[in-house]
């Protein structure tokens, strides 16, 4: 998401970094080419880059001695991020979206005096924001006191505001200046108060929380839903609705039909985020509901679970086998039945759905050939036909293979040793925005890790899966090192 609220020219000059970064003696003449620009368009992006790393970091980052090749230190790639939020930070689509979504109230001739722009200039902003707002099927309208505001399902909406203000804020900083962060935490144990999270998932839901508050407090609640819809979602709840009540909603308010459906939502959502929650008994029993329901999913299921057998030779008792069917239905049902605009949140947030990365496994190629012939025979009722089919094919095969995941609960440890701190650190960092801790968790005993990720190949650990890292801008070098992780955590569903 955060590539899309910089300009091309931003955005360009992040690519040149890569590529540097990628092979650090890359000369003049190979940039001109790769970017299809001139030779004075790229010494002015290099002197752009340098100046403003010299801003942030007092030092210079590309060294240009050699006109023919280029070069920067590896040590330096912590950079990189915080040239991306600096730039960030001065997009202007970014700081009208930003605005916008984290007041209550700034009419559209104060958005534009707080940013110093022309009422002009603010619109055909606005107007490029919309096109980023698009693809979550919502919009940025001015209502009739002149404030802008998003117009559209008030689900997407939540999902578009969860996704931004995580990755488009350093950790570090909290984006709700009108709203207190320690009392959302507060908010979050009482309603939760068994909930023992690492500081990323309380991060999260302290986050989904936030968001949820200043929708409310603009008086923006979930559209309602069938009963159908409720039993559905009500399977998911793990906190209490009256500590719910009272927190969020004040006295005056009446009806409960709109509490209810923020009750349901947040929990449900919780279960994104947090997937290990669901509870065995709840997946049974939703499941049977909607088995026996007007919904012809529970044939797609039948097949999918046995051909998951058959192939990769699970020992599953029937208890075991139904769990794992109803976690893949649980999503497929709730998804798109309720018609929610989930796809990217599930995409980000999930154990292994990171953007738009599928799992690099012959067994997922084999779940998306059979899925091939699958989906299209569920019959009229199905959820996805309105979606492109090689999306549908996609989404449900990294559903089901992260809902078996789930069910599993197993994990891959990994053992880093690299002799410069910072390549470790952003490492670290890279896994933790693709693979959540349930999946994947750094140790610092190495007789204890599934797989040992180095700099050198003087390593040698019995039984132990090695991974050689030499440039972590490398593609090939770090593909290697995720399809090694996937692997090993298809298998452990086998253990």
């Amino acid at each position: 998401m955060l590539i899309n609220f910089l300009s091309k020219k931003k955005q360009r000059q992040l690519a040149i970094l890569q590529s540097l970064f990628t092979n650090t003696t890359n000369g003049f003449p190979y940039l001109v080419k790769e970017f299809d620009i001139t030779e004075v368009q790229l010494t002015h992006d290099i002197e752009d880059i340098n100046k403003t790393v010299q801003t942030i970091a007092h030092q210079k980052l590309v060294d240009t001695s050699n006109k023919h090749n280029y070069t920067v230190n590896i040590d330096d790639i912590h950079l990189y991020q915080q040239l991306e939020f600096h730039y960030l930070n001065d997009s202007l689509t970014f700081q009208i979206c930003s605005e916008i979504i984290t007041h209550r109230h700034l009419p559209f001739n104060n958005l534009c005096d707080k940013l110093a722009i022309s009422t002009s200039h603010c619109y055909r902003v606005l107007k490029q924001l919309n096109s980023i707002l698009d693809q979550f099927n919502i919009v940025i309208t001015i209502d009739q006191h002149t404030v802008p505001v998003f117009t559209g399902n008030e689900i997407n909406i939540r999902v578009f505001i969860f996704s931004f203000v995580k990755y488009c804020f350093p950790r570090t900083n909290w984006p709700f200046p009108t709203i207190s962060r320690a009392e959302t935490i507060s908010d979050f144990n009482l309603l939760s108060p068994n909930n023992k999270l690492a500081p990323s998932f309380a991060e999260e839901i302290t986050l989904l929380l936030a968001v949820m508050k200043i929708r409310l407090s603009k008086s923006y609640f979930a559209e309602p839903m069938s009963e159908y819809v409720q039993t559905l979602l009500q399977k998911f709840v793990v906190s209490d609705y009256n500590t719910f009540k009272s927190l969020f909603f004040q006295k005056k308010m009446t009806d409960n039909n709109i509490i209810k459906v923020e009750f349901f939502y947040l929990n449900f959502f919780a279960h994104l985020l947090l997937p290990n929650l669901i509870e065995e008994n709840h997946a049974i029993s939703l499941g049977t509901i909607i088995s026996h329901s007007h919904l012809s999913a529970d044939i797609f299921v039948n097949k999918l679970t046995a051909k998951w057998q058959e192939r990769f030779n699970l020992d599953l008792a029937s208890d075991d086998l139904a769990k794992v069917k109803y976690f893949c239905l649980i999503f497929y049902v709730l998804a798109f039945h309720i018609h929610l605009n989930i796809i990217e949140i599930l995409k980000s947030d999930a154990t292994f759905l990171n953007d738009k990365r599928t799992i690099n496994t012959a067994a997922m190629h084999d779940i998306r050939s059979f899925l091939t012939t699958t989906l299209p025979t569920i019959g009229h009722n199905n959820p996805c036909r309105d979606l492109p089919q090689d999306f549908a094919i996609d989404y449900f095969s990294n559903l089901f293979f992260f809902s078996t995941q789930t069910y599993k609960q197993q994990q891959v440890t990994i053992y880093m040793h690299f002799a410069d701190y910072s390549v470790r650190e952003f490492l670290k960092t890279k896994l933790k925005t693709i693979y959540t801790p349930l999946a994947v968790k750094t140790v610092d005993n190495i007789n204890t890790a599934d797989i040992i990720l180095t700099d050198t190949f003087d390593i040698i650990v019995p039984n132990k899966k090695c991974i050689v890292i030499r440039n972590v801008f490398n593609p090939q070098e770090l593909q290697t090192m995720l399809t090694a992780i996937d692997n090993s955590l298809f298998l452990s569903a086998k253990r």
